[in-house]
């Protein structure tokens, strides 16, 4: 009813060339083109289909068509969108069932469908899905990829618990998956934490790291427990993301330090002796 009310407005406009009735056809033109939108975004083609058919009776053959293409990408992104919604809902109940590896696996297919939102017009960061009170949050970063999943805000930061999946591309065989589950506050996440690290992927090769201990502010504070794929287990005490090696040993291939406290850590030799460590976060100001 608002469109059929705007239109019927638009027709009294005053004219500025009487040829060719510009001001009238301008204002129509827009009308036509937001209520397409209208329609797309209630998925009525048929809607759309007629109103299309009717249109002669206000514009030209070229403005018809201008608001058919305007149709269409409307269509094309209301159809994407319902896609992503679909998809996160399912990523959603299989973080929910504890599936991590299937996670990581449906997140590809999502980022292809968000850059596809994002180039007719959508934002980023978004909100996708939502089931059971959970929602799934969409960040990127040049060919990074960061998902949470929880109760989002607005703009998609979490604020209480959250997992957050994490791929970061390096190339075909230099992908590493994070996941963590944890506490968030203004974006960062914070108190006990189970974090996990994976190189190579998905593949057979893949090594990683799996860390449990307490953040502050996203940076691990206190006494963490880190077990690698090897079967090795470590104690070491972090102060706010810092740790320092006291002896080193086979530098050429890798850093042995430890804690004050004497307990054991493996550095490998692109790291530095006093290395900040933390885990991947989201903030906006």
């Amino acid at each position: 009813g608002s469109f059929n009310d705007a239109l019927l407005q638009a027709r009294k406009l005053p004219q500025i060339d009487p040829e060719r009735s510009v001001m009238n056809r301008s204002a129509i033109a827009v009308i036509y083109k937001q209520w397409v939108c209208a329609m797309a975004e209630s998925n009525d083609a048929e809607g759309i289909r007629k109103l299309l058919s009717d249109a002669s009776e206000d514009l030209s053959g070229e403005e018809i068509e201008q608001v058919r293409q305007e149709a269409s990408r409307a269509e094309e992104y209301y159809r994407i969108l319902r896609m992503l919604n679909e998809k996160a809902e399912e990523i959603i109940l299989l973080d929910r069932e504890g599936n991590i590896s299937e996670v990581f696996a449906e997140i590809p297919a999502l980022a292809e469908m968000a850059d596809r939102y994002i180039d007719l017009g959508g934002n980023a960061p978004f909100i996708f899905g939502q089931k059971e009170g959970e929602q799934l949050g969409y960040f990127f970063s040049g060919l990074d990829v960061f998902v949470v999943i929880g109760k989002l805000e607005r703009t998609g930061i979490a604020e209480g618990e959250a997992t957050a999946y994490y791929v970061e591309c390096l190339g075909t065989e230099d992908e590493y998956l994070y996941r963590y589950t944890s506490d968030w506050r203004d974006g960062r996440p914070n108190g006990y934490c189970e974090y996990s690290e994976m190189s190579g992927g998905m593949t057979e090769n893949r090594a990683g790291i799996t860390m449990k201990g307490v953040l502050s502010g996203g940076d691990w504070d206190g006494e963490v427990e880190e077990t690698y794929t090897d079967g090795e287990t470590y104690t070491i005490t972090f102060v706010k993301g810092y740790v320092e090696i006291i002896e080193k040993e086979d530098a050429d291939l890798n850093l042995v330090g430890y804690n004050k406290g004497g307990n054991k850590k493996r550095y490998y030799s692109d790291q530095e002796a006093s290395h900040e460590y933390g885990v991947p976060y989201m903030y906006y100001n």
